[in-house]
């Protein structure tokens, strides 16, 4: 998917957000510009407060990710940031060594719809519905 349909990796990127951000220890605020699709902001608390992402950027942030839908859904695809970074498909502006605290989001299991939901994500069922056709191998629905 990541190759075939970025913008839609990048949607269901930004849908798994809230699910995600919750393995994060903070006090951490970063925003994710995707060209195309916007700006998100997302703020971890310190202690155990949980996280919480919004649309827009509120200006309090230790430092932006930029990209566009490509550079995001490669991240997505578990690409290295560095080499990413190293070929211009992402940025980060701001303070860089604060943005390392983003490694913990690779541990824990893949996160699921019910997870983001149940962080507070919103329902984009437009890219769900999409992605369904990645989840079916072709195999199964050969000669129908």
């Amino acid at each position: 998917m990541a190759e075939a349909d970025p913008e839609l990796a990048a949607r269901l990127f930004v849908q798994m957000l809230p699910a995600v951000a919750q393995r994060l220890s903070g006090p951490l605020a970063y925003d994710i510009e995707i060209d195309g699709l916007g700006t998100w902001h997302v703020a971890v608390e310190g202690n155990g407060g949980g996280a919480r992402v919004t649309r827009g950027s509120n200006g309090a942030t230790d430092f932006t990710i930029a990209s566009d839908a490509a550079g995001i859904a490669a991240l997505a695809a578990r690409q290295s940031p560095l080499r990413l970074m190293a070929s211009g498909k992402l940025h980060v502006r701001g303070k860089r060594r604060r943005a390392l605290k983003l490694r913990a989001l690779a541990n824990g299991p893949e996160p699921t719809i019910a997870d983001a939901l149940a962080a507070g994500a919103e329902l984009d069922a437009d890219a769900i519905y999409r992605a369904l056709a990645y989840l079916i191998d072709p195999e199964w629905t050969r000669g129908h």
